[in-house]
Order: C-alpha cells, then structure tokens, then sequence
C-alpha cells in the first residue's frame, strides 16, 4: 500500500540544535499534563471500580453482629439476669440466580472496555492537535523571517532610492513609494510576530508548560510523496478507530445488561451458616439460664412470580438503547469516512502545492535577482523592484504553507486511520 521509504517523511527528517523543542517531547508533555487525559484517566479507574462490585456476588458474604441489653428491673423469671448479650457470625454464599451475575459482570468488563477506548481516542485527539500547532508555530516562525527578510531588502532599496534622489539621478516619488512600501511590510511583519506568538500560546496551552521566549524548534525537511490506497485506509479505519471500539462495546453492555434483567425473575438459590453466642452481661458467653450458642444452617430459595412487567420492559428499553448504539456506530462510520477522504484530499492538495511552490520560488529568486541587477543599473524603476520583492515574499510564504499542510495532513490521516502510516 505504501512504501516503506516514505517512512522518513513522518519518521521526521530534520535538523535542529541540540536544545530544539522536538515534536515528541511536545507530544509527552501534552500527554502529561493534560487535564482531559487526566480526567478519562479516572473515568477509567471508576469502571475498573464497577468491574470488581460486578464480582463480588461471586464471593462468599461474611457478617458479624453484637447486641448488648441492660434493664433497669430484675427479670423475674428465668435467671433473674436484667443483662443479656449476643453475638453472631454469619456465612452466606448464592448458589443461582438465573446466570444474572454473570451476564452484569459481562456488562461491567465491556463498559469498562469502552472507556477505556474512549480514553484512547482522547489521547489520539490531543496528539492530533499538539502536532498541528507545532506546525504552525514552525509555519509562523518562517512567516517571520519572511517578513524580516522582506524589510532589510526594503531598507536597503530605501537608502539606494534616497541616494540616488539626493544626487538627481531619480524622483522624489520613487523614494516615497520605497518609504510606504516599507511601512507596510513593517506592518506585515507585526503581524506575522503577532501570528507566531498566538501560535506558541496554542501549543503551552495544549502542553500546559509556559515554553521559553528563545525556544528553539525542531524543524523537517520535505517529505517523500506517497500514494495513498484510501480502500485500505478505509478498511483500518474501521478496525482501529477507538471512538467505534467504544460503540461497540456500549453495544455489548446494553445487551448483557439486558438479558441479566429478564433473568431477574428466575429463581434465587441461597445457602448459609452462621455461629450465635449468647450471654448474661456484656460478654457473649456463659449463659445460665439456657444454651451458650449454637450453629445454624440454613437455605433458601426466592422467585418472582409477576413484578407488573417492569423486567420485561427495562429489558426492551436496554435492547433499543443497544440498537440506537448501532446505528450510532453505522453514522460515526459514515462521519469518519468523510473526514478520511477530506485527508487524503488535503495531502493531495498540499503535495501538489509544494511541487508548484517550489517552482515559484526559484522564480521569483530570479526575477528578483535581474531586477535588482537593472535597478541599480538604472535600467528599470523601483516599482519593477517593488514587485518582484512582493512576489518572492509571497513564494517563500505559499512555500512555508504547503510545506506544513503535508505534515498536518499527515497527521490527520493517521489520526482518522488510528496507525501509523508514514
């Protein structure tokens, strides 16, 4: 489906200082420190919880008791003791009850499974969305230097305008034009500040780490273009993605909760032992009026025999909360598949741009290059100068855009599929 080559397009090729933030110490700390990771976290621990209430009917239950008594009158007959106490220690194990438990235990290990694949696709989520900022903090950054690059070309063409105006050779006009030119781009480069610094908020707030205003950033070459075979894609989709893993074990849930409601109404078989102690005063022993203790066995068997039809309705009610699931599970697939091919579609788009970018700015390199040549030797005006400046900024720019639209789009198709693709 795709080549293994390609595996350094997202295995990430790069190079940055040996203090450069990478991509997958962002990932970790956002992982780390997010507060919804956290919170489905404990989510999960609760079901885990409910899985162990789920087997306790499984076990043997043990009680104890004491009872102390005191009378303020003589009993008159019998020992004339107005004290008496007990204590008793019951075991009781339930041998049947219809395969309920077993079918509520069930229930609790696949609500428990299903949050645990919630809390994986809130994971994948916020690896999405670290990646995406960091590249867009990266995008900024090259805006950036753009932009700086754009303005020391400006300020330099400024001081040949005004020399050459101050010594007659050019109008006064043409000093203008450089001088409301580079307030613009000076503008723009504010802008571009402005852009980076919301794009670096985006990735603390995702990492919730303040990261320092000097941070230096891993950066990464072009990919390798890579054909994408979006039926297979598709197919690992729907074996990967954790959101219809949830589903599907919400499914199951409701189903075994289901059937353990209608085998509510089938018999209960219980047995039991319990040692009884008895005394005079406060200690539950010695007894003199009659026995000390004793053991009792005992058994015991309950059914319902009508219960106004409330099984049989909370039955069906669970049964078409399962059926509502599934077809929640057929549209969150329908979703998924668009969101699918929107990636690919993005990943094509960007791929292609980056082909195109590339030849721009080679272009607008050379243009920009003979222009400045003719400028200085009189042979065109500033506005030709202008305007080639203008077009090699907008190069570099569409460059650094289709650039890190690959990398975003990559991220998103791994994201839909739920494995690693590049």
């Amino acid at each position: 489906m795709m080549k293994k080559a390609a595996a350094a397009a997202f295995c990430f090729s790069f190079a940055f200082s040996a203090h450069a933030l990478t991509l997958d110490e962002a990932v970790n700390k956002a992982l780390a420190n997010n507060h919804e990771i956290t919170e489905y976290r404990y989510l999960t621990e609760q079901k885990e919880n409910q899985v162990s209430t789920a087997r306790s009917p499984f076990l043997p239950q043990l009680d104890a008791s004491y009872g102390y008594q005191r009378s303020n009158e003589d009993n008159k007959y019998g020992s004339g003791k107005n004290q008496a106490s007990s204590a008793d220690v019951t075991v009781s194990y339930n041998l049947f009850r219809g395969g309920a438990d077993s079918l509520n235990l069930r229930a609790a290990k696949s609500s428990l499974e299903a949050q645990k694949f919630m809390e994986e696709s809130i994971r994948a989520d916020v690896v999405l969305n670290v990646k995406k900022a960091f590249f867009s903090v990266l995008q900024a950054k090259k805006d950036v230097e753009a932009a700086k690059e754009s303005v020391a070309l400006l300020e330099s063409q400024l001081k040949d305008a005004r020399l050459t105006y101050e010594v007659g050779i050019s109008p006064k006009n043409e000093v203008l034009k450089v001088e409301a030119e580079l307030a613009s781009q000076k503008q723009a480069l504010l802008q571009a500040q402005s852009a980076e610094n919301t794009a670096v908020f985006e990735l603390e707030r995702l990492m919730n780490e303040n990261i320092p205003a000097n941070e230096a950033y891993q950066d990464f070459t072009e990919p390798e273009r890579m054909e994408m075979n979006s039926a297979s894609l598709f197919d690992s989709l729907k074996t990967n993605r954790s959101e219809l893993k949830y589903v599907r074990e919400l499914v199951k849930a409701q189903n075994y909760s289901a059937d353990a409601t209608r085998r509510g109404g089938l018999p209960s078989v219980s047995v039991s032992a319990s040692y009884n102690s008895y005394g005079d005063d406060a200690k539950p022993a010695d007894r003199e009026s009659s026995y000390d203790d004793e053991v009792i066995f005992g058994a015991s068997a309950t059914w319902s025999i009508f219960d106004g039809n409330a099984r049989r309705s909370t039955a069906a009610a669970e049964k078409s909360y399962a059926m509502s699931l599934k077809h929640q599970e057929l549209k969150t697939t329908a979703q998924m598949k668009y969101q699918l091919e929107n990636a690919l579609e993005q990943y094509s788009l960007a791929t292609g741009s980056l082909a195109v970018a590339e030849k721009e700015v080679e272009s607008a390199e050379e243009n920009y290059r003979i222009t400045e040549s003719q400028y200085k030797q009189r042979v065109t005006t500033a506005t030709d100068l202008l305007d080639a400046r203008v077009m090699l900024t907008r190069a570099r720019n569409n460059y650094n855009k289709a650039l890190y639209d690959i990398y975003k789009a990559m991220a998103e198709i791994e994201r839909v599929v739920e494995q690693q693709v590049f």
